[in-house]
């Protein structure tokens, strides 16, 4: 969770939401409990911030593309850890080695885990990453902070493990069974802000 305690605001970045553009555009900002956090996880580790959050800050969270968010995810995770043979065993391997095998073993974590499932899940307002550069503005405009575009799109020309290329469009990727894997799993997501595929 990105805290801004000079401005009296959350937002709660699941990951592949943009939290770094965001830490950096929104500064001063710090990262609460997590870079991911929940309003649970600030709640057991700093229960007075919670109260304060709760009662006089306005409360953002970050929604993406679901479909999008897992490519991103994806290529997340084997262009930033890297597989290695010494650290990772083959058959773990195995369930990176494709976008299907990531999808079918059950690896995709949603972003309803940092929002919706959260029981003590709370916002005022909603930021969409698909226009994120337009949101941030916005916000700074709402808060007086000088707005300068920090917005990037990291991991897309980074060498990975397997050599596998991030798609020009998300949706070349998938096969229509994909497309219903990411649907069963991002239900809050699609129903609450009509996400199409």
């Amino acid at each position: 969770m990105l805290y801004s305690e000079k401005h009296k605001f959350v937002v709660v970045t699941p990951p592949k939401t943009g939290s770094h553009t965001l830490g950096k555009t929104l500064a001063p900002m710090k990262w609460l409990a997590h870079q991911h956090g929940t309003y649970s996880m600030v709640k057991k580790k700093f229960p007075e911030i919670y109260s304060d959050i709760v009662e006089n800050f306005k409360k953002f969270f970050v929604v993406r593309n679901p479909w999008e968010h897992a490519v991103s995810s994806y290529f997340h995770k084997i262009e930033n850890y890297k597989f290695s043979i010494e650290v990772r065993n083959d058959f773990e391997i195995d369930w990176y080695e494709t976008f299907e095998s990531y999808l079918k073993n059950d690896l995709y974590v949603p972003q309803s885990k940092f929002t919706f499932d959260d029981p003590l899940f709370l916002y005022d307002d909603v930021i969409l990453f698909e226009n994120l550069d337009s949101e941030i503005e916005r916000i700074c405009d709402e808060f007086g902070i000088v707005f300068e575009s920090a917005h990037e799109m990291n991991g897309r020309n980074h060498e990975n493990y397997f050599g596998h290329k991030y798609p020009e469009n998300y949706q070349d990727i998938y096969t229509p069974e994909l497309v219903e894997l990411v649907t069963n799993k991002s239900q809050k997501e699609i129903k609450q802000f009509n996400y199409k595929f």
